[in-house]
Parts: C-alpha cells; sequence; structure tokens
C-alpha cells in the first residue's frame, strides 16, 4: 500500500511539473502565425521572381508582359496583405498578452 501512495504523489508531481511548464496558448499561436505568414511571404517573393523572370523572357509579347505585370500587383498586394495582418496580429496580441 505505501508503494502505491507513492506511486500516485510521483505521477501527480509530475504532471504539476509538465502543465508547470507548457507555453501559453498566446504564445503558441503567436510562433504558429508568424510560421503560416513567413511562408504565404516567401511565396510571394517567389511569385514575383517568377513574374520578373515571365517579364524578361516575354520578347515583346503583349500578352505575356500583362501576364508579368498582373502577377507583379498581384504578388505585391499578396505580400501586403501578409505583412498587414502580422502587424495587426501583433498588434492585438500584445494586448493580451
Amino acid at each position: 500500500m505505501p508503494y502505491l501512495i507513492a506511486f500516485f504523489s510521483v505521477a501527480h508531481a509530475q504532471t504539476q511539473d509538465i502543465i508547470g511548464t507548457a507555453p501559453r496558448i498566446g504564445s503558441v499561436l503567436n510562433n504558429a502565425f508568424t510560421f503560416l505568414v513567413s511562408i504565404f511571404g516567401f511565396l510571394a517573393v517567389i511569385a514575383f521572381v517568377v513574374a520578373g523572370v515571365i517579364y524578361l523572357t516575354a520578347a515583346g509579347d503583349e500578352d505575356r508582359i500583362s501576364l508579368a505585370k498582373r502577377m507583379m500587383v498581384y504578388s505585391l498586394g499578396g505580400l501586403v496583405v501578409g505583412v498587414g495582418s502580422l502587424v495587426l496580429f501583433r498588434l492585438i496580441s500584445s494586448s493580451f498578452m
């Protein structure tokens, strides 16, 4: 019987230690959102580079030049939306942490 009591007290102490050292949900959400926005920004930069390559290789073809310009505008717009959402999220999350 003393072994059973000792086991439960050790198990309870370990559980309290794990819960006490766990990161807060706000920090987990902040890290996840920062990661997702980083991926989003990386893809926007890649899209802009691809648009630049299309523009450079258009060789006077008006349709390809138009496509490249639209891709550049959309990728820059996506980058602005991504950075804006990151700034807004940081502004809101700083008031809750």
